[in-house]
């Protein structure tokens, strides 16, 4: 075997250390989109949900995307109460965040402790803070609770995991003012986050889109398919360009390094998202509300005021349905000859 891929694997198997002495390491995966850097955290989230079942882990999703949690078979979704955020089909548009809670599979809380006592262990939690951007602050485009969630998991030196999906959108570079500072403590944070057994997972397209007072605390470096030459990494840039696009039949490949050592490996599973759980989460804006549709009584954000239904088809529906029993009405009035 290559000594590079044992190097490569020795430096993957210290995030997934249990070892209260070293603490959890911090990690960040890099390129383009469909360069399996979900894969990744999937790969991560899975082993301590399998090895370490106490450790809570907590999932930080866009909005509008599909949610990846559904890629592990044990999850939950976490909605800030009264946040605004509401989860929809991506194939229909149709809301189903009322579906999902009757199913159990939308909790809802209001502090942080209530949080992490309502998360399970060994599950995948996804979380949806409220909006919390601040006005007038340049390139805000992160959700702040986040940092404020981080710092107070670092309290209770207890093994967490946070894994952050596009990261880009949280500690972006040529941040000004008030963000500036903000992310400048939350730079301090991801590296006092090792030594509290709080493990940081996060990705992001290119190195260049993060705030570089975060990235240099940030302990392991991937590099995947389509990743940028980084600085304060050994990895070439003709190593990088050797990396083959992923697909079903071709394992994803990733350059990872921390400080002078570095390695390449392939990360042999990729996770999938079932067809039948293609669903995002989206933020209500001031002008909009939540409908209940006058035939199959199902939520629904309306385009327009007047909007009864959650689209045509149960608008038709209840038509045929009442010409139907006017039909039957007036069979039933009519007499027989």
């Amino acid at each position: 075997m290559d000594t590079k891929t044992i190097k490569a694997e020795e430096l993957f198997n210290r995030i997934l250390s249990h070892d209260n002495d070293m603490g959890a390491q911090s990690e960040i995966s890099f390129g383009q989109p469909g360069s399996c850097k979900t894969a990744v955290d999937c790969s991560i989230a899975d082993y301590f949900m399998k090895n370490h079942p106490e450790d809570k882990l907590f999932w930080r999703n866009p909005l509008r995307a599909p949610l990846q949690v559904f890629k592990l078979p044990q999850w939950q979704i976490f909605l800030e109460d009264g946040g605004g955020i509401r989860l929809y089909n991506r194939d229909t548009s149709k809301d189903i965040t009322d579906k999902m809670e009757r199913k159990g599979e939308v909790i809802y809380f209001k502090t942080f402790q209530q949080l992490i006592n309502k998360a399970q262990g060994g599950v995948l939690n996804c979380v949806f803070f409220r909006d919390s951007h601040i006005k007038n602050v340049n390139n805000d485009n992160g959700t702040l609770q986040w940092f404020e969630f981080i710092r107070y998991l670092t309290e209770f030196n207890k093994w967490y995991h946070i894994f952050l999906d596009e990261y880009q959108e949280m500690a972006k570079a040529g941040n000004q003012k008030k963000m500036w500072h903000l992310i400048d403590e939350h730079s301090n944070d991801v590296s006092s986050a090792r030594k509290c057994n709080v493990g940081l997972h996060v990705n992001c397209h290119q190195t260049y889109e993060i705030d570089h007072k975060v990235l240099a605390n940030i302990m392991i470096v991937l590099q995947m398919y389509g990743s940028k030459i980084y600085k304060h990494s050994p990895v070439s840039k003709r190593a990088l360009g050797g990396i083959k696009r992923p697909s079903e039949s071709l394992v994803a490949e990733a350059w990872v390094s921390e400080g002078g050592n570095f390695g390449k490996m392939t990360f042999k599973k990729i996770y999938k998202l079932p067809k039948s759980l293609n669903v995002g989460a989206k933020l209500l804006s001031d002008k909009e509300e939540v409908k209940y549709c006058k035939f199959c009584h199902e939520a629904f954000v309306p385009k327009r005021k007047s909007q009864l239904y959650c689209d045509n088809l149960c608008k038709q529906r209840l038509y045929d349905k009442k010409n139907k029993s006017y039909v039957n009405m007036v069979r039933k009035s009519t007499p027989t000859i």
